[in-house]
């Protein structure tokens, strides 16, 4: 029995509506909109939950399609299914955004092979082509779901599963100097950002737990994930 789950989850909408300015914010900061100013503490804080929330609630109702599903289909292949639908969606926009980028490397003076040499890096390390940033959440949702197919979806390994996400997400909080672990920070750092808040979300989902314990354990550790997720120097 097919169950729209988008009706009973009003508080969820709206705040994705809040959040969807929120991110908007992130974007105009970085992109040194209106001077380049900071915005004031609580700001900073506020839209820093944008991106971690979209990827719990993707999360969420992720784990809500597992439960659903899990008696018709392996969860292995549902996931499986859920990245290559999202590399799909991130091959299409790439697709739709190649003359941007071209436009891009051309008014920059850029030769062609370096413009082709550093497109192709950003898009497989970065999940982004010039002025295609928020690429990167499709490319991290879809790199995270195709990790998660791998393993045998059950307590034990979800768990497990959260906690390499959050060992990679905290390991990406710093800068380092050794080239092997700068290394592993310029190929984590993106594709593996979105990791431990989409299992978070699906453990939301799966052990209902309540949601202000997932937020708050966020919250205690806010700096160094941000950090991390919100474009880091690398």
């Amino acid at each position: 029995m097919k169950i729209q789950l988008h009706n009973q989850l009003p508080g969820v909408d709206c705040t994705k509506f809040i959040m969807a300015f929120a991110v908007i914010a992130i974007h105009a900061q970085t992109r040194s909109v209106g001077g380049g100013q900071q915005f004031p503490f609580i700001i900073q804080w506020f839209i820093s939950l944008a991106v971690p929330f979209f990827f719990i609630t993707s999360g969420y109702l992720l784990g809500h399609k597992l439960n659903v599903n899990s008696q018709l289909n392996d969860t292995s292949t549902i996931l499986k299914n859920r990245s290559l639908k999202l590399f799909r969606l991130y091959g299409l926009w790439l697709l739709i955004y190649i003359p941007v980028a071209a436009i891009f490397y051309y008014t920059q003076h850029i030769h062609i092979i370096n413009a082709i040499k550093n497109y192709t890096i950003s898009v497989i390390l970065n999940g982004e082509s010039p002025y295609s940033w928020p690429l990167w959440f499709i490319y991290s949702m879809a790199i995270s779901c195709f990790i998660l197919s791998l393993v045998k979806f059950n307590n034990k390994n979800l768990i497990i599963a959260f906690a390499f996400f959050f060992i990679v997400t905290v390991f990406n909080s710093y800068d380092y100097n050794n080239i092997i672990l700068k290394a592993t920070k310029v190929i984590t750092h993106r594709s593996l950002a979105g990791g431990v808040f989409i299992i978070a979300g699906i453990m939301i989902q799966q052990y209902k737990i309540d949601i202000n314990f997932i937020w708050g354990g966020y919250l205690a550790i806010n700096k160094h994930l941000n950090k991390a997720l919100l474009y880091p120097n690398v």
